[in-house]
């Protein structure tokens, strides 16, 4: 579908009035601000799609071989929640680091955008 067909649709979509629970009247005006982004998400480029799922096989062996040296052998519940705690702070740490590498500009929205949000609240 292109750009000027979901225009279109949600025009008419937009301009119709629905009746929503509790006999309000309410417009469909969410269409509107999410079809940018709808038709960014279809027509992305190919090769951004293959570098994320690189980065991701990536990220899943890295994390693999740096918690293999961990024993798994737990003898109870308490060394076995000791045990997966320390292989969630391994994952998280090899996550942020390697986006921190490969989507670095990503990254740096999003930590001004917790910063801003954290100034607020």
């Amino acid at each position: 579908m292109n750009k000027r067909k979901l225009i279109k649709v949600n025009y008419l979509l937009t301009d119709t009035f629905i009746c929503v629970f509790g006999g309000q009247k309410s417009n469909l005006n969410i269409i509107n601000n999410n079809i940018n982004k709808d038709y960014e998400i279809t027509n992305r480029n190919i090769s951004n799609f293959i570098k994320h799922i690189l980065i991701d096989i990536l990220s899943v062996f890295v994390i693999f071989f740096s918690i293999n040296w961990l024993v798994y052998s737990p003898n109870g519940y308490i060394a076995w929640i000791i045990l997966a705690i320390k292989v969630s702070v391994i994952g998280l740490g090899v996550c942020i680091l390697l986006n921190l590498i490969f989507y670095r500009k990503e990254m740096i929205h999003l930590l001004m955008y917790v910063k801003k949000r954290k100034k607020s609240a």
